[in-house]
């Protein structure tokens, strides 16, 4: 199970943030086995932890095991966030990948997911509507230019 990072609010998870982290829970919780959970994200302006950190505390209060998760705190950005990832897990042998972000943010995700070689699949977290219409618009045209950047 792989997590995109969403930003902090002053060191905080956002509730974007935490919808992500609620889908990796239920995800881990029914899977069968205890699935390595990598939690990806660096050290935002202005936050004194990095994403990661956060993330990892928010998933122990909700008893995924310490040992069980995998911090990438280096990332600011989704490429990075997988492509650091991927560095991360080459040593395991891995059979599925979950990568766990936002309904409208799933297709840059596995397009980046896709160009790094990474066999996955996404499950998308909650995105309030009144947010996904404007949200959707707006990864469309980041997925847009980062073609650009993949193909030059």
């Amino acid at each position: 199970i792989i997590v995109l990072g969403a930003g902090l609010y002053r060191n905080q998870v956002t509730q974007m943030l935490a919808w992500r982290l609620d889908r990796a829970v239920a995800l881990y919780q029914n899977h069968h086995g205890n699935p390595f959970t990598v939690v990806s994200g660096g050290t935002g302006e202005g936050d004194t932890v990095s994403e990661a950190e956060t993330m990892q505390a928010y998933l122990i209060e909700q008893h995924i095991p310490e040992d069980r998760i995998i911090l990438e705190d280096q990332s600011h950005s989704t490429f990075e966030n997988l492509n650091n990832t991927k560095a991360l897990i080459s040593n395991q042998a891995f059979e599925h990948i979950a990568i766990v972000t936002s309904q409208f943010h799933i297709l840059r995700g596995l397009r980046f997911a896709q160009v790094l070689k990474m066999n996955a699949v996404g499950a998308g977290s909650r995105t309030p509507y009144p947010f996904f219409d404007t949200a959707l618009i707006r990864d469309f045209f980041a997925l847009m230019y980062c073609y650009k950047l993949l193909l030059t």
